[in-house]
């Protein structure tokens, strides 16, 4: 089995404006990048459940990323923050180019 790969995923250009009060919870803002690494395998990106872990990886990191789930947000933040989340997973999957990837990506989202 090949060592896990671990890329830096340029998660994107954020479109959402935010406006972030002194004591909000940060939330990435306009027109920031926001960047995370997910290791992966090649041998991952072969199954259906190793792209799911990847997935699950992406999201995880991109939730990160993006501000502190964790914290109270205005509705106007958590939209933002739902919007950066979104771009970012989907910036992270076209990355990777793998195929099957984007299969589970766009399976998923589909619900």
């Amino acid at each position: 089995m090949k060592n896990p790969t671990s890329n830096m995923i340029p998660a994107g250009l954020i479109a959402a404006s935010i406006a972030v009060a002194g004591l909000m919870a940060p939330v990435a803002a306009a027109q920031d990048v926001v960047t995370f690494d997910v290791s992966y395998s090649d041998s991952e990106l072969a199954t259906k459940a190793g792209n799911q872990a990847v997935l699950e990886r992406i999201e995880k990191k991109a939730k990160r990323a993006c501000g502190s789930a964790h914290q109270r947000l205005t509705l106007q933040n958590q939209i933002a923050q739902n919007k950066c989340v979104s771009i970012a997973v989907e910036n992270a999957v076209k990355s990777i180019s793998a195929p099957e990837l984007v299969a589970q990506y766009k399976q998923n989202a589909a619900g």
